[in-house]
Formats: structure tokens, C-alpha cells, sequence
């Protein structure tokens, strides 16, 4: 019997070649077990999925009963009362994506296993744990793809192949429309190839998007690009490496300081003194492009070693708890060793492993999902509290309006 599942996009399961449907919270149930670190307890999952049925062990156990029935008897084994999918017993694609990129060998065949966001069109609204876990995830998923793209097109690039090469990082922007790095790079590609106007084009629609989006100009390097195309000091296609941008989520703060913000010094002041009493919160209040965020970013550079993080809020996932506290907290712990990932204490782990299942499984314990809330919000005070020790930190969340 041959079992194919597919996880990145809209669920889709073949059993010797013929498609199996089963129902929304069954294929959530079967997504979450594909992903887990090892077995996991019956009484956990019905907390998880079926925390609202009158009888949840008896619901999870329908949810079990169609598995085996409808995609394989031997998918799933139990051990006391643990649940486990048997390794080896279907192929998945997000497995086949990861290892893929793991290894590096084939990252066209890798990137095109990526049919969309992971459990595409997902959602449960009552099971809370679960919509956290699944956020969590897609976001993981998506930079690992978009990772993937840019390596795809840097050794494109590098082989001289300028047209495979754009094409990639044109499809990493339908994904990431405001990677400013993306741009960069795609903007230089076109030049390489002798799409002059074309990349000046590019360059113009990237100004746009940073404008309406993130009321931001572009960064200097960007700029010195495109001047540097328009004066023809872009010279003839050859094999050469990919101009780096750095549009990191937290940074130092820039040095230049907006023009538009030349007006703007009441709002300054008031930001400053704000910063001199311990543990503010300010609301920041304006149209869209009024300038916000580059009035955030000269605060910041007023403040010499001050650290920025930022996480943002979106329409889209309006209804998704904690995403711009997921993209911060991902951003910043995403980059740790394992070895400074073991000296964070085991109870914020814990806490902060709700948000980030990655991290949880990386640090060696087990997400607290069943502890109080004001449990979690001590941890990431904490966390960033400690972080914040040696330098001065602000947190930045953008678009709070989609909260």
C-alpha cells in the first residue's frame, strides 16, 4: 500500500493513488501527529481537538477510527496510552521538504513541494491550542521556503543562469511582496541581463510597496542601486555574488534619520522622555504613511545600542492570537545554538514552547498549554526582560489596529 500525504497547501491524502477525504478536525488531528516530536498522549490530544465534545476521549477516538480506516490500518500505533504514526508508513511532503533543504542537493525539486502555506485554509475555531500550534508552524514553514528560494536563486545566479534565476526570486516576492533583500536582488538580476527599465520598474514598485505598506523608504544600499543602474555603472552579465540588504526584523536602529521627520520633533521629545521613565507603553497614532515607523526608527537611533524588535499585525490573521508576539519572539530565538538555547530556564521554555513548538522541541521539554495565560505573558516579560539587561530594547508592534 502506498500512502502520500500532503501538508503544505490544502490537505490532499492518496491511498494507491486514489484521494481520501476526511473531515477538517480529522485531518488536523492527522497533521499535528505527522509533526509531533514522538508519541503523544491520548488525554492531551482529546484536550487539544475535542476539549468541547460531551464525551472528548470517545470523539478522539472516532477522529483514530477514520484514520485507520480510511487511510491505513498501519498508520497509526499506540503504546500504553500514547498515539504515534509509525515512521516509514506514508511519504509527507513537508518531511520530503525539510529534508530536502537539509541536504541541499536538489532545491528545485525541494521549493516545488511547497504547493502553499502549510494546511492551507485550516482552521478550528474551538480548538484554541491547536490554531496557536498551527501559526507557529506556517510561519516556520514560510521562511523556511523563502530560504529556500534565496539559496535556489543565489546558485542560479552564481551558475549564470540570470533567467532561472529571476524567475525565482519574482515567485519569492508573490510570497514575500516586502522583502526588501528579495528586491534587491531581483532588481540587480534584471540589470545583469540587460533588463534595464525592468529593474528600474522593479525598483520603483518596491519604493511603492515600502511606502504604502510600511511608510519606510528604501535603505541607502537599495538607493545606491538603483543610481548606479540608471547611470549605466552596471556592468556586462558575468558570475558574480548577489548584492546583500540587510532588512532584518531588529537591528540596530539606522543612523539617517528621516527627513519627514524634521517636523516631527514634539513626537520625538515625547518618545524620549518616555524612554527615561522605566517600562512605558506609547501609543503611536497616524494615518497610514503618516510616518510611524520611521518615527520609531529615529527614536531608536537616538538611543546608541538600543535594539528594536518588531513584530506586526495583519487582517488577515486578525483573528489568530499572539502572531506579531510568534514573528518577534521566532525571529529572535530562531537564530539561537542549541547550546544557548539550554541555558534558558526550563520554565519559560516551557511557556514560551506554547507559541513556538520548535523551540520546545529544540530545548528538550514540553509546551505548558494547560497553564494559566498570565503564565505565558510572565514568561516572554521575563525573557525579554532578561534579554534587555545588557542594552536598552524596545519592542515595536506595527498595525496594532489588526490586533
Amino acid at each position: 500500500m502506498s500512502v502520500r500525504i500532503g501538508l503544505l497547501g490544502p490537505v490532499h491524502i492518496t491511498v494507491d493513488g486514489e484521494t481520501v477525504q476526511l473531515s477538517r478536525k480529522t485531518e488536523a488531528l492527522l497533521a499535528y501527529l505527522l509533526l509531533a516530536d514522538g508519541p503523544q498522549r491520548r488525554a492531551q490530544l482529546a484536550q487539544i481537538f475535542c476539549r468541547e465534545a460531551r464525551d472528548p476521549a470517545g470523539t478522539l477516538r472516532w477522529h483514530l477510527s477514520r484514520i485507520r480506516q480510511d487511510v491505513s490500518t498501519d498508520l497509526l500505533e499506540t503504546v500504553d496510552k500514547m498515539i504515534a504514526v509509525r515512521p516509514g508508513a506514508a511519504w509527507v511532503d513537508l518531511h520530503a521538504f525539510e529534508q530536502g533543504l537539509a541536504d541541499g542537493q536538489d532545491l528545485a525539486a525541494t521549493v516545488a513541494l511547497y504547493r502553499d502555506d502549510f494546511l492551507q485554509g485550516m482552521s478550528l475555531a474551538d480548538a484554541p491550542e491547536f490554531e496557536i500550534w498551527l501559526l507557529g508552524e506556517r510561519n516556520r514553514l514560510r521562511r523556511l521556503y523563502e530560504e529556500g528560494l534565496s539559496r535556489l536563486g543565489q546558485g542560479q545566479s552564481e551558475a549564470g543562469d540570470f533567467t532561472a534565476a529571476i524567475t525565482t526570486f519574482r515567485r519569492l516576492l508573490q510570497h514575500d511582496p516586502l522583502s526588501e533583500t528579495a528586491h534587491a536582488r531581483l532588481i540587480w538580476l534584471l540589470a545583469q541581463d540587460g533588463q534595464r527599465d525592468e529593474a528600474l520598474a522593479q525598483y520603483d514598485l518596491c519604493c511603492s510597496l515600502l511606502e504604502q505598506e510600511l511608510a519606510v523608504p528604501p535603505t541607502p544600499e537599495l538607493t545606491e542601486l538603483a543610481q548606479s543602474i540608471r547611470s549605466g555603472l552596471i556592468v556586462a552579465p558575468r558570475r558574480a555574488a548577489l548584492p546583500e540588504i540587510d532588512a532584518g526584523w531588529f537591528d540596530d536602529a539606522p543612523d539617517a534619520v528621516d527627513q519627514r521627520l524634521i517636523v516631527r520633533q514634539a513626537e520625538l521629545t515625547q518618545l524620549q522622555q518616555a524612554w527615561a521613565a522605566p517600562s512605558q507603553v506609547v501609543m503611536v497614532q497616524g494615518d497610514a504613511g503618516s510616518g510611524k515607523t520611521s518615527l520609531i526608527d529615529a527614536f531608536v537611533s537616538t538611543q546608541p545600542g538600543t535594539v528594536l524588535l518588531t513584530g506586526r499585525c495583519y487582517e488577515s490573521t486578525r483573528a489568530m492570537p499572539y502572531r506579531p508576539w510568534i514573528d518577534l519572539l521566532s525571529r529572535l530565538l530562531d537564530p539561537i545554538s542549541d547550546e544557548d538555547l539550554s541555558t534558558i530556564p526550563q520554565h519559560w521554555a516551557e511557556q514560551l514552547g506554547r507559541l513556538l513548538p520548535n523551540l520546545a522541541a529544540r530545548r528538550g521539554v514540553v509546551p505548558a498549554q494547560h497553564d494559566p495565560q498570565e503564565h505565558l505573558f510572565a514568561a516572554i516579560a521575563d525573557f525579554l526582560g532578561a534579554q534587555a539587561k545588557n542594552t536598552g530594547q524596545a519592542v515595536f508592534i506595527d498595525d496594532l489596529q489588526w490586533a
